[in-house]
């Protein structure tokens, strides 16, 4: 049995970070992680570095918000999960019950992606599984 690391389940990713380190980032995103569960990664375009003299460390590129208490997400069994974002909070569901409610750092913004879309799925995430 493969093991399930982690991925984006939706994302849209800023079009400025498109190039080298900048290809996993989102203006926001609803990640899955194996270890830890769901996820929102946020406001790339807002700290992405637009210049090479910048931080680059993970730290300084986008937000992430996931539960205090993190729970291992099991593969192999069907789930509904659920993400629902206001402008202060984001709760997480998994079935019909709610796993925590998380405060925003920041109001969740949109970006430009220059007609590039939303992204469905990952390279490490397969939906349907």
């Amino acid at each position: 049995v493969p093991s399930f690391v982690g991925g984006y389940i939706l994302r849209k990713r800023p079009m400025d970070a498109s190039g080298p380190g900048g290809e996993d980032l989102a203006c926001w995103g609803w990640y899955l992680s194996g270890s830890e569960g769901q996820a929102l990664h946020y406001s790339a375009h807002d700290y992405f570095p637009r210049s090479p003299t910048l931080d680059t460390s993970e730290a300084a590129t986008q937000i992430k918000v996931g539960l205090p208490q993190p729970t291992a997400f099991e593969a192999e069994i069907y789930s509904m999960l659920t993400m629902v974002v206001d402008d202060k909070n984001v709760t997480f569901y998994h079935n019909r019950d709610s796993v925590g409610t998380v405060l925003l750092e920041t109001p969740l913004t949109d970006c430009v992606n220059g007609g590039e879309g939303l992204l469905i799925g990952d390279v490490e995430l397969e939906l349907g599984q």
